[in-house]
């Protein structure tokens, strides 16, 4: 009796060590993934019936932004990923990838991106927006010059004097930094003029009085483009709230 009791225990201890070295063996749950976030602003400016779709990684960011069209989405990532990877689709199959590229992004930032230009003969405007607010009673904005039939241009806001030249020599496809201007002045006069071209009723390509499109304190993302998808359409200020 002693004797099988002694097994007994025996076997009992052998359980205990075993069921006690399979815990020890189980992996440990792997952590959580944690992620960060940033918002992307999207235009197409691209003159044709293309529609786009445009993607951070694998997820749809922009759906069938025909020309004119913008949105803002905000997006994420894994934390400590090297970056993501950003996308333009032709938006009726999404199989045709217009554009791609891997680019690093930070939490919390406002990246903005434009498509200009020909269908066949595109391309991205890629940048970092500010978030700084304008100084009361002033309105802040940048301007893409998104026009392909004009050359490069001058912008003048609030009146047609050297002072009021607010961009010198913008280039197609190209983005300027912030301008920040009063709203008196910008609701009084926006004029655009070819490089170097002396403000002209006859040859301004841009005339707009008394303007209501952008109110004060406020930041704005605006393009010199056509009208229309069509190229040769009316040259245009298309405003839109950053």
């Amino acid at each position: 009796m002693i004797y099988s009791i002694k097994n007994t225990l025996a076997v009992l201890l052998l359980l205990v060590t075993i069921i006690s070295c399979n815990k020890d063996e189980d992996p440990a749950p792997a952590p959580p993934l944690v992620y960060e976030g940033a918002a992307l602003s999207t235009r197409n400016y691209i003159t044709s019936d293309l529609t786009l779709d445009f993607f951070i990684d694998t997820a749809r960011v922009a759906s069938g932004l025909s020309y004119g069209f913008g949105n803002k989405s905000d997006f994420e990532w894994v934390v400590d990923a090297p970056g993501v990877q950003f996308s333009i689709l032709d938006a009726t199959d999404n199989t045709s990838v217009l554009f791609t590229t891997g680019i690093a992004v930070e939490k919390d930032a406002l990246y903005y991106a434009a498509v200009v230009g020909p269908e066949n003969a595109g391309s991205v405007v890629f940048a970092v927006n500010e978030k700084t607010l304008p100084a009361a009673g002033n309105v802040r904005m940048r301007v893409l010059h998104a026009y392909q039939d004009v050359g490069a241009i001058d912008l003048y806001i609030g009146g047609t004097t050297p002072e009021h030249k607010v961009i010198t020599d913008l280039a197609f496809g190209g983005l300027t930094s912030y301008i920040e201007v009063s709203h008196t002045d910008v609701s009084t006069m926006i004029i655009c003029t070819e490089t170097g071209v002396l403000p002209d009723p006859a040859t301004n390509l841009l005339t707009t009085l008394e303007n209501t499109l952008h109110e004060a304190d406020k930041i704005y993302l605006n393009a010199l483009a056509s009208d229309t998808k069509e190229a040769t359409s009316t040259f245009s200020l298309l405003v839109t709230e950053q």
